[in-house]
């Protein structure tokens, strides 16, 4: 038989590179020459047809030093879809496995640029541009208009890539021009493929008649009683044009407002020196913003700053002290001091010795209800003020309260009674969710016919009962409740009554 070496393997290294209006195939070139030429196929519909490209095969056109093969596949039309198939032909003609690769060619020719017509300063930081293009000069895969901003006339342009302008727009409003700059423009025309093309940058000159907007959320930054120095900060206004400060400052409302700084101030920070050791307790602070344009803001709400007086709050009195059988209730004259800023109220158990804080109150509050208590506890309350420089008052003279028991505890719920005559009972069940702390079991009463429920039976700290003796008598109308016994002698209300009828026994 004649000699059958098998399928020829494939060449490798086979790929396509997509670019405008061709396709560049390469492959590897074979070391060991096992073929002398290549046949290239093209298929257009997903690999079920192909047609060969070349009017015979194709032999390569490697040098020496060359390590690959290329052929440029130019009858192609962009954005469409293409397989092709190579296989090597070798020296007897005996054609290679297939080894296959898609490309879609795109379009690399960027739209003529567009040329921009007129700007106009709006308002603040918007402007508008309009601009035109070429008649009839715009390709088929146009998508649309970018607009760029910069501060430099060749400097690097950011495109709004968020807002695409459609094809036949040819005016746009940015927002992005800074009152202190150069602002450029310029216009992009994008296609399909992403290829741009800009027009000429155009300068826009601002005109600025609005001031900013006044500082706000002020804070004290540092107070140093030892100089008297005090830094307070504010937020920086939005606003792009922002240029300087000026501060001024009063030590009562009803003063007049005077400069603080002579030369501009550019920080949002300002330092100023007090004397602390005065009677005044506060000093009041206003800013105004100006941009570059010098156009000044509304003045700032003025700034409070308490100042620190050295002298601790004087102590609140209690008023009085009210014990229940769940709270203790106190009421005080509050601290005289005007800088009191808390109130701080602390508690313990007449056996102890030691505070506990229990809560923090604000500088009006004169009164307060302590619900986490116990039974049959006594309990010491005090409380303490503090001023706006942390410096705490003596503790108030203590009171006392002791939560008494009245001995009612809570109730059962939901109490049902069920005759069962086959089994000869009733079915009692009820519900207690709400038991207070302490030992305790339940009591049923029970009344025949019309009289009343009297006390029948304990069961412990089940929540059913059977009562098996209705079998036994001749009654047929029973009534139920129970009650809730607790070994330190508090007692639950009587349950609400439940009737049952169970049926007499016959004779």
């Amino acid at each position: 038989t004649a000699y059958n070496p098998g399928p020829i393997m494939e060449p490798t290294g086979f790929a396509a590179e997509p670019g405008d209006s061709v396709v560049v195939l390469s492959w590897d070139k074979d070391p060991v020459r096992r073929f002398s030429g290549y046949w290239i196929e093209r298929s257009e519909d997903g690999g079920r047809n192909y047609e060969r490209i070349t009017d015979g095969p194709f032999f390569g056109n490697v040098g020496v030093t060359d390590s690959r093969i290329t052929f440029r596949d130019r009858n192609v039309t962009n954005y469409r879809v293409y397989r092709y198939r190579l296989r090597g032909i070798t020296h007897f003609g005996v054609l290679s496995v297939a080894t296959t690769a898609n490309v879609i060619p795109v379009d690399f020719e960027a739209p003529p640029p567009p040329f921009i017509t007129e700007t106009e300063h709006v308002e603040g930081p918007t402007v508008r541009i309009k601009w035109d293009v070429i008649a009839e000069g715009m390709p088929d895969d146009f998508a649309g208009f970018y607009v760029g901003h910069s501060i430099e006339h060749g400097g690097d342009y950011a495109l709004d890539m968020d807002n695409l302008l459609s094809p036949d727009t040819r005016e746009a409003v940015d927002n992005r021009a800074i009152a202190t700059k150069a602002n450029y423009y310029i216009v992009v025309a994008v296609d399909t493929a992403q290829n741009v093309a800009a027009s000429l940058p155009m300068l826009v000159q601002l005109s600025d008649s609005i001031p900013p907007a006044p500082p706000v959320n002020f804070e004290v930054v540092a107070i140093e009683d030892s100089t008297g120095r005090i830094e307070i900060g504010w937020d920086v206004p939005e606003a792009a044009d922002l240029y300087a400060y000026r501060i001024y400052r009063k030590h009562n409302l009803n003063d007049e407002w005077v400069l603080r700084n002579e030369d501009l101030h550019y920080a949002s920070t300002f330092v100023d020196t007090l004397n602390l050791r005065s009677l005044t307790n506060e000093v009041y602070y206003q800013v105004v913003a100006i941009d570059y344009s010098f156009n000044p803001s509304q003045p700032s709400e003025p700034f409070r700053v308490p100042l620190p007086d050295f002298i601790p709050p004087v102590a609140p009195v209690f008023t009085e002290a009210v014990p229940t059988d769940s709270t203790v209730s106190m009421a005080w004259s509050r601290s005289p001091s005007f800088d009191v800023v808390e109130q701080i109220l602390y508690r313990r158990l007449s056996t102890d010795t030691d505070w506990t804080e229990l809560t923090r109150l604000g500088p009006t509050a004169d009164a307060f209800v302590d619900y986490d208590v116990q039974k049959l506890r006594t309990y010491e309350y005090t409380l303490q003020a503090a001023d706006s420089s942390g410096f705490l008052s003596n503790l108030a003279v203590p009171v006392k309260g002791r939560v008494y028991d009245t001995g009612v505890r809570p109730g059962v719920v939901a109490l049902t009674a069920v005759a069962d005559t086959s089994e000869g009972f009733v079915q009692l069940e009820w519900s207690y969710p709400n038991p207070e702390d302490g030992e305790y079991w339940f009591v049923v009463y029970r009344g025949i016919d019309n009289m009343e429920p009297a006390r029948y039976r304990s069961t412990g700290t089940e929540s059913r009962f059977a009562d098996r003796r209705v079998r036994f008598r001749n009654e047929s109308a029973y009534s139920y409740a129970v009650q809730v016994m607790y070994r330190n002698g508090g007692m639950s209300p009587l349950s609400e009554t439940v009737n049952v009828e169970y049926p007499r026994r016959e004779e």
